[in-house]
């Protein structure tokens, strides 16, 4: 997510107590580490559900689509958790005790209950306010001085990206955030609902994200729309 020219200055609007407002709204941001264990534990027992699955579809690959959906809700609860709480959820091998019609249904039953259990840990986790969410960090007006929508390099067919710049507050909280997810997907919600989860190359300390408008590239008004909400 590399820098961008700074846009014109957004003013924003007038607090009483703005320090004491940043220090609210940053110290909310905070994910229930509590719930770290058990989502990896389900995770884990759904990764090895779905190993075995997948094991099975190589001598039946005719019947894959039917187990996509599994796999994709795996993907976007594993993409969503290691974004919470800074850790990979990689799942152990298993290997697959049969591949019967029968087995298969059993493994995708299994896969399932484990998926919906991350799912509920997890939902006690995702940030329950409205707004936009980068991570554990809460972004509204009151954090942004300049939001702007505009072409870049790295998106193709020229989509529109949203840059942010932050105050000087909330700068320091994004590059705490962005240095702990090196290499890690740092999931970004509007409302509780994933957008887009860009994987962190390097801590931006330069107070700067850019951000694409999710899986379609359409959501960047979206987005723009949302980190300007009042606090």
């Amino acid at each position: 997510m590399p820098p961008h020219p700074s846009p014109p200055s957004l003013s924003p609007p007038h607090r009483s107590h703005p320090i004491l407002l940043l220090a609210l709204l940053l110290a909310t941001a905070e994910p229930r580490a509590a719930n770290a264990a058990p989502v990896r534990a389900a995770l884990q027992e759904a990764g090895a559900a779905l190993d075995r699955i997948d094991q099975c579809l190589v001598a039946n690959p005719s019947v894959a689509g039917r187990y996509q959906p599994l796999f994709a809700r795996y993907r976007q609860l594993t993409t969503e958790a290691e974004s919470l709480f800074g850790i990979a959820y990689e799942s152990k091998e298993a290997r697959a005790l049969g591949c019967s019609p029968a087995a298969l249904l059993r493994y995708s039953h299994d896969a399932d209950r484990s998926i919906a259990r991350a799912d509920a840990r997890l939902a006690h986790t995702r940030p329950r306010q409205p707004g936009l969410w980068i991570g554990t960090m809460r972004v509204c007006r009151a954090l942004v001085v300049d939001v702007t929508v505009g072409p870049s390099e790295f998106e193709p067919h020229d989509r529109p990206v949203v840059t942010l710049k932050f105050v000087p507050a909330a700068r320091e909280q994004l590059a705490r955030l962005t240095a702990a997810r090196v290499g890690q997907p740092l999931a970004v919600r509007i409302d509780g609902r994933l957008i887009t989860a860009p994987v962190v190359n390097e801590p931006i300390l330069g107070g700067q994200i850019q951000l694409s408008g999710g899986a379609d590239g359409d959501e960047w008004e979206t987005i723009r729309s949302a980190a300007l909400r009042p606090c």
